[in-house]
């Protein structure tokens, strides 16, 4: 129970996480905002694929479990759909929009502006390279956030599911 447990939080909270960090890509014009989500999204996340393990560890603690209802019972089945559509959503649309925000993020850099003598308007640099492609960015950080928060949403529901145990023991 305990390893199904944290694979749980494992998995469930690098979706999270991923929300979390989405947000702030979406208002990638605010100051740190851009280190941020590149320091973030460069690296692979991992985490989530702890969710596979779930319901293997979840399935082997009720039938080990000497006091358990076997697996027939219908909170098995409510959590194992919850946790099925999370995992759909996780990679049907949370890995493609965490990889089109990588790609969005390597595209470009935001131009800051040049420095200017006292007076003069400030005028943005010409540095090398393509402009950051911020609508493509805030795109896929909103597909993430709304996938994060259908599996954050999943998971909460699952986990009440299995404590409550409604229609079982």
């Amino acid at each position: 129970m305990v390893l199904h447990v944290a694979a749980s939080l494992v998995g469930f909270g690098a979706i999270a996480l991923s929300g979390v960090y989405a947000s702030t890509a979406r208002h990638i014009e605010r100051p740190g905002a851009m280190e941020e989500s590149i320091r973030y999204f460069q690296a692979r996340s991992m985490g989530e694929w702890a969710l596979l393990a779930v319901p293997v560890l979840g399935v082997a603690a009720v039938a080990t479990d000497p006091a358990g209802g076997g697996l027939g019972q219908a909170w098995i089945a409510i959590a194992l759909t919850l946790w099925a559509v999370a995992v759909g959503v996780a990679a049907g649309m949370a890995r493609p929009a965490r990889s089109a925000l990588r790609v969005a993020l390597r595209s470009g850099a935001p131009r800051a502006a040049e420095p200017q003598a006292a007076g003069a308007s400030a005028t943005p640099t010409s540095e090398p390279g393509p402009a950051l492609d911020v609508p493509a960015l805030q795109a896929a950080a909103t597909r993430l956030a709304i996938a994060a928060a259908v599996c954050d949403a999943a998971f909460v529901l699952a986990a009440i599911d299995m404590v409550l145990k409604p229609w079982g023991r």
